[in-house]
């Protein structure tokens, strides 16, 4: 499979792009896209969502995850939205068992930004109570922790 450096050059020059016409969309230098296209480096996650947007595709395609180039869901997922009535609990279960199909990288990118929007609630103040539920770590069942909005949950 292609590598993130491979798609996104393919990406551009598919829709005729110029590295400096897409930099100019992206907001970014045309150096900083010339990094990207070799390899140096990736860009931040909003960027990666702006460049998924821009082209139509998945996350995971961008990746180079995935050679399907369709932006929507794989029809393994549920119809069903993951967060859907009031029921906290069984909407975190079924986010579970969709996190659980995600590749490595995208389950770090969701880990982090869950753990980005926490610091950002607690210093704001606006964290909710959490429910009291042990969690398992590493499908270890003797290594747990107490679920209550803890900093012990951030990564």
């Amino acid at each position: 499979m292609a590598t993130f450096a491979e798609r996104v050059k393919e990406l551009r020059k598919e829709k005729k792009m110029t590295q400096q016409e897409l930099a100019d969309i992206l907001h970014v230098s045309m150096y900083t896209v010339s990094v990207w296209e070799r390899g140096v480096r990736r860009p931040e996650f909003n960027t990666l969502d702006d460049i998924c947007k821009l082209f139509n595709c998945s996350l995971g395609y961008l990746l180079g995850e995935t050679d399907n180039d369709s932006a929507a869901m794989p029809a393994t997922f549920d119809e069903v939205p993951v967060w859907e009535g009031d029921d906290d609990l069984e909407s975190l279960q079924r986010a579970c068992r969709l996190f659980t199909q995600l590749s490595m990288t995208t389950r770090m990118i969701v880990t982090s930004t869950i753990a980005e929007a926490y610091k950002i609630e607690k210093q704001k103040g606006m964290l909710r109570n959490g429910y009291d539920v042990s969690l398992t770590r590493f499908g270890d069942p003797n290594d747990t922790l107490e679920a209550g909005g803890e900093d012990d949950l951030l990564p």
